[in-house]
């Protein structure tokens, strides 16, 4: 082999031994990629999982930073992490609840101006939790009128707020509808039964509750229960025929049944007035002593149509009366129960009753009414919900048991209860563990001879329909002619006649129905009664 041979050879083994040293993926001079798809965990009160995508080749670890958003030029090394890993624990116990932080990751070189970018996620730390702190739970009953929810409840102080609130989507918080429970006591603050009524709840759809306890700075709520309203009421449609009055104007009308009603005699009578017309209007008469329907209506002159009003005892008309604007009586504490042997006949509650009135427009409106702890009235389209036998709601106020509503009523009587609001019958017979007359809709705490599935005498009522049409209602009761009606059947006719709200009156032998002058219901039983308010269409 010549000299030049030899040398050729010795350059080409030089060349594939250089060749076979140097790396197949060298990065010594490149800058790494920086980890992709960063995530943040957090797992203990002071660790965060965190984990990543490698997209460098040739990293010798990654490095695991703690930024404070007031400080983010300044990463903090927390930690080194070997090459080719994607995840890491951190611990680190200057991490406070509720504040945030940027986690960053980055691959790093030997050499470090070949390190990563840092990759950073903006974490909140979750808010530690107190042993002390209340714990909520809850479980809600579905019923016809209501959903019952019942609240358990530990270490919640009688300063709290607490009741349930609910939302058709989502996870309801004290900003959606809610309803506040009854306030709570040393003696009893472990459980609270809150009632929903349907006012605010619509048939056919499934909500969302939580019970919840506001204290101090801070809301504490139970985990969602789902639930729903039972069945809504039907109408009783019944076959009415139209009288004739030559003395009543075309907007005036006026009906009666003669028949059968749920396998009962019947008798009813009613008279509708369309008030857009401007030739009538519907007023309340608040007489200085008690006066029988016939005599009052004799004495108010223009009056076409007339029917008794609201309660009275010992002399004094009972609840709140507005005649011509002019503001008369209150709504007050009433008793568990008007029997004297009964142990509720000492306990006292708070709540609202129905009340049914008109405007200066001559709108009508049923709602629920009180009086503030100063005598002033309130206006509620929802009801206290109080019921015999279970915690006692504070004296309704300008926010309990909701806003409000601040009506100006020209003409209004309250009574009660409030047979239909928005259509729907806020009330049945359904009883509680306590058995007998311990109802749990009797959110108006109605006595005995009074309310209840048994209880069929005369009633009275008044309502309204959607277009505004008012209807003054009576039906006879304890005669062989008509067996009279509970206050549901009261509800369900008034909702038969298209009524969307509607109250009920003082019944018994108050009821009386005067039409031009024609005494029309039964007074065989007691009918014609003095009475200290009366409701009516007058000529306008």
């Amino acid at each position: 082999m010549t000299t030049c041979s030899k040398i050729s050879m010795l350059a080409l083994f030089l060349f594939v031994a250089c060749a076979q040293k140097e790396p197949a993926n060298d990065n010594s001079n490149k800058t790494l990629s920086a980890p992709r798809d960063l995530k943040v965990e957090q797992v203990g009160d002071y660790t965060l999982k965190l984990d990543w995508t490698d997209a460098s080749e040739g990293e010798s670890c990654f490095k695991v930073y703690l930024i404070l958003p007031s400080d983010i030029d300044h990463p903090v090394l927390k930690a080194k992490v070997e090459a080719d890993c994607t995840s890491y624990e951190l611990t680190d116990r200057t991490l406070e609840p509720s504040k945030s932080y940027y986690i960053g990751v980055q691959a790093s070189a030997d050499d470090s101006k070949y390190d990563s970018s840092i990759t950073k996620v903006l974490f909140t730390m979750a808010e530690r939790e107190d042993p002390n702190a209340p714990k909520l739970s809850l479980a809600a009953e579905s019923h016809d009128v209501c959903v019952r929810a019942r609240v358990s409840m530990e270490n919640v102080s009688t300063s709290a707020v607490c009741g349930v609130c609910w939302s058709e989507d989502g996870t309801p918080t004290i900003e959606d509808t809610r309803q506040d429970a009854a306030p709570l006591t040393n003696m009893d603050k472990t459980a609270r039964t809150v009632t929903v009524s349907n006012a605010l709840l619509d048939y056919g759809k499934t909500y969302k509750f939580r019970a919840y306890a506001s204290q101090g700075k801070k809301v504490y709520y139970s985990e969602t229960v789902e639930c729903a309203l039972g069945n809504d009421i039907e109408a009783i449609e019944l076959d009415w025929k139209k009288l004739s009055y030559s003395g009543l104007p075309s907007s005036v009308e006026v009906y009666s049944y003669d028949g059968t009603m749920n396998g009962r005699t019947c008798r009813a009578w009613y008279a509708i007035a369309d008030i857009s017309k401007g030739d009538v209007e519907f007023r309340v008469k608040v007489p200085s002593s008690a006066t029988t329907v016939d005599d009052q209506f004799k004495s108010a002159g223009d009056c076409l149509v007339m029917v008794n009003g609201g309660y009275f005892y010992n002399g004094r008309n009972l609840g709140i009366a507005y005649v011509n604007s002019s503001l008369s009586g209150s709504i007050s504490a009433v008793r568990g129960s008007l029997k004297t042997e009964d142990a509720e006949y000492n306990e006292m509650y708070n709540i609202t009753r129905g009340i049914f009135g008109v405007d200066d427009k001559g709108t009508p409106r049923a709602l629920w009414a009180s009086s503030n702890a100063s005598g002033e009235p309130l206006f509620f389209d929802r009801p206290l919900p109080s019921v015999k036998g279970e915690a006692k709601y504070a004296v309704p106020s300008s926010i309990n048991p909701c806003e409000d509503l601040k009506v100006n009523f020209r003409y209004a009587q309250s009574a009660g209860p409030l047979l239909l609001k928005d259509g729907k019958c806020p009330f049945d017979f359904e009883t509680g563990e306590l058995g007998a007359d311990y109802f749990i809709s009797n959110y108006e705490i109605m006595p005995y001879d009074i309310y209840g599935a048994d209880v069929i005498p005369d009633r009275t009522a008044a309502g309204y329909t959607a277009d505004g049409k008012i209807i003054l209602f009576v039906i006879d009761g304890r005669i062989e002619a008509s067996r009279g009606a509970n206050l549901v059947e009261l509800a369900r006719i008034m909702k038969g006649l298209g009524c969307v709200g509607a109250v009920n009156f003082d019944g018994g032998g108050s009821t009386g129905m005067v039409v031009a002058g024609e005494h029309l219901n039964d007074t065989s039983s007691g009918g014609n009664r003095a009475v200290l308010s009366t409701l009516g269409f007058y000529r306008k």
